[in-house]
């Protein structure tokens, strides 16, 4: 089946917001390996380097989508933000471009990468910083989240920084 990339109309069979062309290029001009045995492994790596995005993100994506619950992906999004810098309703924003590379990339080189099984409790028991110490009761450990410290700073200007702290990963600012 071919890959389905978002042109920024908001489709409603959408599966990336990069072809796998687009994301071999990058990768190239980034000096990263991507090199799918097949198409169809590199266009499964697109769909799940975008479905990571869109999972990881949307709460934290400024802006909503344009055709809300009738498009396939998150973007393209209205009132959206790039930092200070507003988001034409119908662009796929290039950070987020870059972001899908990055996370394709990582998926080709190490499949399932994305979407680890992660056990919940157990992990650290307590911590201690300064005087302040936390103990977790038995089983509700934390046991720490994976980030992808690439695909984080590419998306993190499209993130609006009033939703959590992760606009503060690319260095965004406010729009006050």
């Amino acid at each position: 089946m071919a890959l389905i990339v978002e042109d920024g109309t908001g489709l409603s069979t959408a599966e990336s917001y990069a072809s796998v062309a687009t994301i071999a290029a990058y990768a190239l001009a980034s000096g990263k390996l991507f090199v799918p045995d097949t198409e169809a492994q590199g266009e499964a790596a697109a769909r799940v380097a975008t479905r990571y995005l869109d999972r990881t993100y949307r709460t934290l994506y400024s802006g909503m989508r344009v055709r809300r619950r009738d498009q396939a992906l998150e973007w393209p999004r209205t009132g959206a933000y790039a930092g200070v810098d507003p988001i034409k309703f119908d662009e796929i924003p290039r950070e987020l471009v870059e972001a899908t590379c990055e996370a394709a990339i990582r998926e080709r080189a190490s499949p399932g990468s994305l979407s680890p099984d992660t056990r919940v409790g157990g992990g650290v028991k307590s911590v201690t910083a300064g005087e302040v110490s936390v103990t977790f009761a038995d089983g509700a450990g934390y046991s720490g989240v994976t980030a992808f410290a690439d695909v984080a700073v590419a998306v993190g200007p499209l993130l609006d920084p009033a939703a959590s702290g992760w606009g503060s990963l690319s260095g965004s600012v406010g729009r006050g």
